[in-house]
């Protein structure tokens, strides 16, 4: 079982919506979760601007992501658990290390890397269209610290923890929250029952 320290926060227009990860055995802050009037801004922050793959439907969101400084649009995607960039082509300054590469110089949602470890899909086609989607963005880059996703104004902004401001901290109701298989579950009650909802595939776990 993997359970990992992260923190995340969703803004839900006009409210916000907040959850966190603790480590195994770590108190829990609060359980359950809550929507609430919030006066809460992501301005100030170091943060990118992330687009819809579709506006009508607002399914996959598309985040700008740095590597190697060389810009990509790659899907945002809670269900995986790793960086996956699309395809088998050879990347300047990218380097092997077994089923992963190495790519320096990384830049996401505001916060830079000085390197990551990226697993790549090599039978999913690669556009050759800069405009389409690269690859996969998943959990591995938020694990320690505060990831935020600003619907209403369309921002992920990624921080250290110790970073978060007062104003949107104050205004959180914590859920407790845990990465199992590379997959994002959060703990809440249903009808007085405990359950885990399985955040990949929208479903109950017992």
């Amino acid at each position: 079982m993997r359970l990992l320290a992260f923190a995340l926060i969703i803004s839900l227009f006009p409210n916000f919506f907040y959850l966190t990860g603790e480590n195994s055995g770590a108190n829990e802050q609060s359980s359950g979760s809550i929507q609430r009037q919030s006066i809460a801004t992501t301005d100030g922050l170091s943060c990118a601007r992330f687009e819809w793959d579709d506006p009508s439907t607002k399914a996959v969101i598309r985040a700008p992501i740095s590597l190697e400084g060389k810009l990509f649009w790659y899907q945002l995607d809670t269900g995986a658990d790793v960086v996956i960039p699309y395809g088998s082509a050879k990347h300047e300054g990218w380097s092997q290390q077994g089923d992963a590469v190495r790519i320096p110089k990384v830049l996401f949602a505001g916060m830079s890397f000085p390197a990551i470890l990226a697993y790549p899909m090599k039978d999913m086609p690669d556009s050759q269209n800069p405009q389409d989607l690269h690859g996969t963005v998943g959990l591995d880059l938020f694990i320690g610290h505060t990831f935020v996703i600003d619907l209403p104004k369309q921002r992920l902004c990624l921080l250290e923890r110790a970073d978060l401001p007062d104003s949107l901290s104050r205004e959180a109701d914590w859920s407790p929250a845990e990465i199992r298989h590379g997959k994002l579950f959060l703990k809440i009650e249903l009808n007085w029952q405990k359950a885990r909802w399985d955040f990949l595939r929208h479903r109950f776990q017992s």
